[in-house]
């Protein structure tokens, strides 16, 4: 009988997606409220910033959230 392999877990990018998206859901933000900066977000979850920002696309190409580069308002 085969030995099952352990599950592996997903990417880090798509866990940074998942805690916001569930973030999002939960009111932790409102939906007119920006998010910190990636600089911040990265800082704050301790992974790269081209990590996090693997994660917020994902996010945006799902609609859970847009983007604005540049953004200061």
């Amino acid at each position: 009988m085969p030995i099952a392999k352990p599950a592996q877990a997903l990417p880090v990018y798509m866990q940074i997606a998942e805690l916001l998206a569930r973030q999002i859901k939960a009111g932790y933000w409102r939906a007119s409220e920006r998010l910190p900066t990636e600089a911040e977000l990265a800082r704050s979850l301790s992974v790269a910033i081209g990590t996090l920002r693997k994660g917020l696309a994902l996010l945006e190409q799902q609609g859970v959230l847009e983007r604005i580069q540049g953004s200061q308002a």
